[in-house]
């Protein structure tokens, strides 16, 4: 699984920005505790940096381009730019969808034999 340190790493390569890496953990460690809450049903998890730099994230490999269309999309939307904030959005939803099917797929609950009204 990718780390904190990774992604705001392999993001920053790819878009210049001003934003604190502090912001950046913030808004991974609101992802990931949405990702925590809603398909793994694990208890919510908070970052804070630079403690927390070398923390993985809940999100593995090969779905892990999420965080960096998360974080894009984020950076684009602090520098009020929306139409990138809104195509990568659509990226992002997209990829993360991709993610939550697998999680559906191999998630199976198991058969009681009785109809859920």
């Amino acid at each position: 699984m990718p780390t904190m340190g990774e992604v705001i790493a392999r993001v920053d390569r790819a878009a210049v920005n001003v934003v604190p890496e502090e912001e950046k953990c913030r808004w991974l460690s609101a992802l990931d505790g949405q990702v925590a809450l809603e398909p793994l049903g694990v208890e919510p998890v908070s970052y804070s940096w630079p403690g927390d730099r070398d923390a993985a994230l809940l999100i593995p490999i090969p779905w892990d381009g999420v965080y960096d269309l998360y974080l894009r999309a984020m950076l684009h939307d602090a520098q009020g730019e929306t139409a990138e904030y809104n195509s990568l959005m659509a990226a992002f939803n997209e990829a993360l969808g991709e993610y939550l099917r697998y999680i559906r797929r191999t998630n199976v609950p198991p058969r009681t034999g009785q109809f859920i009204l």
